[in-house]
């Protein structure tokens, strides 16, 4: 149970928005800013991957609602990320990069409704990255359908934690990126009510 926007009455969660994050404390900030903006019963983690830069004092501090995981040696980002799995409480996990935004305070509540179809494991999420320019990315065509993509960016995504588990997560020797690519294939075979075509959907911003 958290918090709807992390304050007010207790409601059951609908999402965990993930971030993992290491010496990026002032776009973590902005980061974690759009996420408890978002509408809806959410819970919002950040795994600290072994910052030297004052970032988890800063969320400490700043985010006293928000849910913090430290490691003291660096595990890599995937691995964090395959951690983040086993500690939400949601059976929908986002995950968002530290040097990234949601496009809206809107976006998480519109992809869980997106979800209510049982066909669909994975979305990727309309999403801004402030540090090189406000455009926004990976936006469906139109909002008026479901739009079927092939892959996602690691960016910024919404799955369904089940699925994730179930095939054992990304592979952490990845260390750092290209995790999404490899994961997508034994996901969807997961589940027998999804074919392969229906891997990803982009949902409106």
């Amino acid at each position: 149970m958290t918090r709807d926007k992390l304050s007010g009455s207790q409601l059951k969660i609908n999402a965990s928005i993930v971030i993992v994050t290491k010496d990026r404390k002032d776009q973590l900030r902005r980061a974690l800013g759009s996420a408890i903006q978002q509408d809806g019963p959410i819970e919002v983690m950040v795994l600290d991957d072994g910052s030297s830069d004052g970032t988890v004092e800063m969320v400490r501090t700043e985010f006293p609602r928000v849910m913090l995981y430290e490691t003291k040696i660096s595990l890599g980002c995937i691995a964090q990320r395959n951690r983040a799995a086993s500690l939400c409480s949601s059976e929908i996990i986002i995950s968002i990069d530290d040097d990234a935004e949601f496009s809206t305070p809107k976006v998480v509540e519109q992809t869980l409704r997106a979800f209510s179809h049982p066909r669909i494991v994975a979305i990727a999420i309309p999403y801004i990255e402030p540090h090189k320019s406000n455009q926004k990315l990976q936006i469906a065509p139109s909002e008026d359908a479901i739009w079927i993509t092939d892959s996602f960016r690691g960016t910024a995504y919404a799955m369904r934690r089940d699925v994730f588990l179930k095939v054992g997560g990304y592979r952490d020797k990845l260390v750092h990126q290209g995790e999404e690519m490899g994961f997508m294939h034994p996901a969807v075979k997961s589940r027998s009510d999804c074919p392969a075509w229906k891997w990803g959907y982009d949902c409106a911003s």
